[in-house]
């Protein structure tokens, strides 16, 4: 008996151990599974913040391309993930939060609302993050910093 609850608290120490180094040392992109489960509460990593720190330089790029581009009358869509950067980044830019819908739903509702012309900043092709590895084909790429892109969205008309 005595051996099992032994086995068990080592089981226990190695599993809390796993998950604390992965935790700590691997990048958001390729973090452990577990640590992926609940993405709108708890970081997957302590390599980043609401983005990989590895993106954070050319997220700031990208929204000073925004800040420099977009017009009033123009909005920049923004995930979650970007919402707290483009308020720092951007903040002379007309910032729509569309939280975790798809982006295209989000661009078309707003361009409903009388939007003519929409950005949204994003991980370029392949990049992805937050289960979005590419967006589709109505956003156009029109800025790229590293892996940070700028599209604007194109309406089918």
């Amino acid at each position: 008996m005595r051996l099992k609850i032994n086995l068990l608290k080592v089981i226990s120490a190695v599993f809390t151990a796993l998950l604390s180094a992965s935790f700590i040392f691997l990048p958001a992109e390729v973090a452990f599974p577990y640590l992926t489960l609940y993405p709108y509460y708890v970081p997957s990593s302590m390599l980043q913040n609401s983005v990989p720190l590895s993106d954070c330089a050319d997220v700031v790029k990208a929204l000073g391309w925004a800040k420099a581009n977009v017009k009033l009358e123009e909005g920049l869509l923004v995930h979650d993930a970007f919402y707290g950067w483009a308020l720092l980044y951007a903040s002379d830019v007309k910032i729509l939060c569309y939280g975790y819908a798809p982006p295209e739903d989000a661009a078309l509702a707003f361009a409903r609302q009388g939007y003519k012309r929409l950005y949204l900043i994003w991980w370029v092709l392949g990049a992805g993050w937050h289960g979005t590895k590419s967006l589709p084909l109505s956003f156009e790429e029109v800025f790229r910093s590293g892996r940070i892109a700028i599209y604007e969205f194109k309406a089918a008309d």
